[in-house]
């Protein structure tokens, strides 16, 4: 294509309409603006200089202070490291004292200190001396560690000892404190007394102090360029961050209107950390330092920043206030000069407005339309997208081009949009000619002229396909999650084995629309099975049972129907319950098979517990030797009736059972004849008594009848049926029944009563039949 073609199709080409000349700004302003930025400029670099000048104070002090609390910090922790360590080692040989006398003190020193040197790193070299020529050496030579050097000094300290046994020292003493291959390396020596007091030899334990430094001390650096370094009393530095500079004197980099090295010592440890100015000028430096004391040693702990590190703190105060004012300055200027260039620009709106907005979006589907809704510009991505001609399209009206609902929705947005309100937003759903679905998301916008008017409305459409159908698939898994949870909770509310499955099927044929479901349970010896099924089809046609009791799942395509089978077994830790099958008429996919496998889980769960808590139940509630209720149960549920009568005004009758010449059954057949005789008496009340009436074993022999809505008289009927039953039962003794009746609530308020009263009438009854013998 030429050039004189391709700029007659180019949205983009400009005319001479659109460009304009407009006036230079006034030089005369400008300057007046650039006189009174400078003003501004100066006098905030003034203020500038005098707020450096507090900032230094005010950091300064602070920094000291903090410096001053970190030396304390360090010195405790680093004290406390070496005086624990020190007092293991003593409490070491003191109480293992008597046993090291009695063995080899070789042996005494690998069972007892073997274990001490390994785990501390702080340990260089361990020797011990005993006054029978035994000892032992150790050195342990780590990476961090001098080991043999240190060895070499323990020896130098063990052979001054061994030499001098009667002078008067501590039990527990430093000797010596030196720069051992660069470590600090302090040797204690530990006598070693029996049990009578005697001397029997020393222990030297080489130290190195080096670890506690690195963990202590290090960390104090104040600053890029500060130092901590330690000291011992001869004024010798023992460590510094520049290894050049160890052994080397620390008056000559303490010098200035600070204290002397002397002086510094003779401080007390942890008395307030003093920090004091060395130096002056480029080599001022903010000194601060504690004592630090180990038996009898005292060590001096110093930190030393430069003053460039206290500047360098104010320089990021002064940076920050510097930004600030440049900002303000920027905003001042830009001010003046977008009030100078207010006019021009102005201009120049409609235009950037009709061209800006399209370079920008030149990528999406673009169209615009005038306020007719007529088409006045479409790109070529919109051609393409929807198969039309730049040609065909421009100057129609959106109905003509696309479908009437969309053209609709569209004229009512575009109606919507004003000066208040310049944007809105659609999403379109669009079938294309070869059967797929898509998604645009649609941005119209208004453009306006200088007085407000609406002159044409721009729309913008992303494709959001493949946002969108992962949107809708999740918004398909929550749904089904939610189903599941929901199935999930009728089941979790079923009170029997039965109900529990049931509910299980009609949700899968139900809300699941699966064709028919059944689960088949196999019964406790594993033997045969229990089948439940939705009424459509009692059994499959394929018999899989087996086959998915071993794998995850089985699935089975049943040809005579063109259904699906999916078998999941129904286990439960292990244990293997049943099955749980579906049929559908599609191949179940991935998911379906998960949700089934979910439900297959809870269901087994659920089984589990309704078969536990039916035992315990039964253990809580059932009398194990006759199977009715037992006396704990029968008095709480009166206890309810009770309550649940005097609110209704109902009436109940209570009967307290005695079985005459029990006793004789015992004393003649044996206990087990007895036991059999009361569940044949506990059978024969059940069958006495309608479904809503209780019977419980209230203890022994005695039994209690419990007939809501019954009057005593109706009550004495039942019974006296019950004592006929058991007049012509086979019975190793004959057996009668002594009973006695009351009333709710006319013999008693409280259950208390009622049993007494009922009590009381069953003795009563007991004795008129003993006296008619």
């Amino acid at each position: 294509m030429n050039r004189e073609g391709r700029d007659k199709d180019s949205f983009f080409t400009l005319t001479r309409d659109d460009i304009k000349e407009e006036p230079l700004p006034d030089l005369r302003k400008n300057a007046l603006q650039i006189f009174l930025s400078m003003l501004v400029f100066v006098t905030f670099i003034s203020t500038q200089i005098w707020m450096d000048r507090r900032a230094i104070e005010r950091h300064e002090s602070t920094f000291n202070i903090q410096q001053s609390r970190q030396v304390m910090v360090g010195r405790e922790a680093m004290e406390d490291r070496l005086r624990s360590l020190i007092s293991r080692l003593s409490s070491l040989t003191n109480t293992s004292l008597p046993q090291a006398i009695r063995m080899d003190a070789t042996d005494f020193i690998k069972e007892r200190l073997s274990l001490m040197v390994h785990a501390n790193e702080d340990i260089a070299a361990v020797l011990l001396k005993l006054k029978d020529g035994t000892g032992w050496e150790y050195s342990y030579n780590r990476l961090i560690s001098p080991g043999p050097a240190a060895l070499r000094k323990a020896r130098e300290v063990m052979t001054v000892g061994m030499g001098d046994l009667s002078r008067k020292a501590s039990p527990v003493r430093v000797d010596t404190v030196n720069i051992v291959d660069r470590h600090p390396i302090m040797v204690i020596t530990f006598d070693i007394f029996s049990g009578h007091g005697e001397h029997r030899g020393h222990m030297v334990v080489a130290l190195d102090l080096l670890p506690a430094i690195d963990r202590y001390v290090v960390p104090l650096r104040g600053g890029s360029h500060g130092w901590a370094y330690l000291v011992d009393e001869g004024g010798k530095i023992l460590y510094h961050q520049y290894p050049s500079l160890t052994g080397s004197s620390a008056s000559s980099f303490l010098t200035g209107d600070g204290e002397s090295i002397d002086t510094m010592m003779g401080h007390p440890c942890g008395e307030g950390s003093l920090y004091e100015n060395y130096g002056s000028g480029r080599d001022r430096k903010l000194v601060a330092w504690d004592t630090l004391r180990i038996l009898n040693r005292k060590l001096l702990l110093v930190l030393s920043t430069p003053e460039e590190d206290v500047d360098a703190i104010v320089q990021e105060d002064r940076t920050l206030r510097f930004l600030l004012g440049l900002m303000l300055l920027s905003s001042l200027s830009l001010s003046f000069l977008w009030v100078a260039d207010r006019r021009h620009r102005a201009k120049l709106r409609e235009s950037e407005a009709r061209y800006q907005t399209i370079i920008d979006d030149q990528f999406e589907l673009v169209s615009r339309f005038d306020t007719d809704g007529r088409y006045s510009f479409v790109n070529d991505a919109y051609c393409c997208f929807f198969g039309v001609k730049r040609e065909d399209v421009l100057g129609k009206p959106l109905g003509s081009v696309r479908d009437s609902r969309y053209a609709r929705i569209s004229m009512e947005l575009f109606k919507s949009i004003s000066l208040d309100n310049p944007f809105n937003f659609n999403e379109e759903r669009i079938s294309m000619p070869d059967g797929s679905t898509r998604y645009l998301s649609w941005s119209n916008r208004g453009i306006f002229d200088e007085e407000g008017k609406l002159i044409e409305i721009q729309g913008v459409a992303r494709d959001i396909t493949d946002r969108k159908e992962v949107a809708l698939a999740l918004q398909e898994e929550t749904l089904q999650l939610e189903n599941l949870h929901s199935i999930v909770q009728k089941l979790t509310s079923a009170g029997s084995k039965s109900e529990l499955i049931r509910s299980l099927i009609e949700s899968l044929t139900k809300e699941m629309d699966y064709r028919s479901a059944f689960v088949s349970l196999r019964s406790g010896n594993d033997e045969g099975s229990e089948l439940f099924s939705s009424g459509d089809r009692k059994r499959p046609h394929v018999k899989t049972e087996d086959q998915a009791m071993t794998t995850e799942h089985h699935i089975v395509f049943q040809r005579e129907d063109r259904l699906t089978q999916l078998s999941v077994p129904v286990a439960f830790k292990g244990r293997k319950l049943g099955v749980l099958s579906v049929l559908s008429t599609m191949k179940p996919k991935e998911r379906e098979i998960k949700k089934i496998s979910i439900l297959s889980d809870h269901l087994a769960g659920l089984l589990v517990l309704l078969e536990v808590m039916d035992k315990r139940t039964r253990e809580a509630l059932i009398d194990p030797l006759t199977e009715i209720w037992n006396r704990r149960y029968i008095l709480k549920h009166l206890e309810s009736e009770n309550n649940r009568i005097k609110r209704y005004g109902e009436k109940a009758s209570l009967a307290i059972i005695d079985l005459g010449e029990f006793k004789l059954v015992n004393d003649l057949y044996g206990h087990e004849a007895g036991d059999e005789t009361l569940k044949k008496i506990a059978s024969v009340l059940k069958e006495s008594i309608r479904s809503c009436d209780m019977v419980a074993r209230y203890g022994g022999d005695e039994f209690l009848v419990y007939l809501p809505n019954t009057s005593p008289k109706q009550a004495e009927v039942v019974l006296s049926r019950a004592s006929q039953m058991v007049a012509i039962r086979d019975f190793p003794h004959p057996i009668a029944l002594d009973y006695g009746i009351a009333g709710f609530p006319d013999d008693g308020e409280t259950i208390e009563k009622i049993i007494k009263v009922a009590d009381d009438r069953m003795y009563a009854a007991k004795t008129r039949r003993k006296q008619k013998r």
